[in-house]
């Protein structure tokens, strides 16, 4: 099998980024979707569902679901209190509109592949890169508004969530042991 150019590798990153705040699981390249299928969760997050779910029979979900699983995961995690929902109605909100958006960019990606060209294909990735960014934008606000009410406990499970280290290519998947 031959190795993938580093373009590749480099737009999987991008891909896999996005992905973690939208749940999407768009992909140039079968290679790029195994690894936003295997290693998704919202930043640095796997969630149950997704770690109970068996490579053999792994089931295909939507954006959207992949949203609502990592919506609850997080919810969970964090141990939102009742004071913070209003907060927490915000991120889980800007979670599920970045969804619908990634999900509606997939579905026009799959419809008009068959007709891309190269030209074709980058310029449809770009669109996606931007709106993996412009969600991220989105986000930060209503994230930044419920972080900013979370107790000092729940700010550094948070932290350990979303936490951006990179380990031999695989970012870290859980908060520790007693957050």
């Amino acid at each position: 099998m031959k190795s993938k150019p580093s373009f590749y590798v480099s737009m999987g990153a991008v891909a896999f980024m996005g992905a973690l705040l939208t749940g999407a699981s768009i992909a140039a390249t079968p290679a790029m979707q195994a690894q936003a299928d295997s290693s998704m969760p919202a930043p640095a997050m796997k969630s149950s569902a997704d770690t109970n779910m068996s490579k053999k029979t792994h089931i295909k979900l939507s954006p959207t679901d992949r949203a609502e699983i990592r919506i609850k995961d997080l919810h969970s995690k964090l141990k939102i209190a009742p004071g913070q929902e209003t907060q927490w109605a915000a991120v889980a909100q800007a979670m599920r509109d970045n969804a619908v958006t990634m999900e509606d960019l997939a579905e026009k990606r799959k419809a008009d592949a068959s007709g891309m060209n190269a030209v074709d294909d980058l310029k449809s990735y770009a669109e996606i890169a931007r709106a993996h960014a412009d969600g991220v934008k989105n986000f930060i606000p209503a994230f930044e508004a419920l972080y900013n009410t979370l107790s000092d406990q729940q700010k550094a499970t948070a932290d350990a969530l979303f936490e951006h280290k990179h380990h031999g290519g695989k970012m870290k998947k859980e908060a520790p042991a007693g957050k």
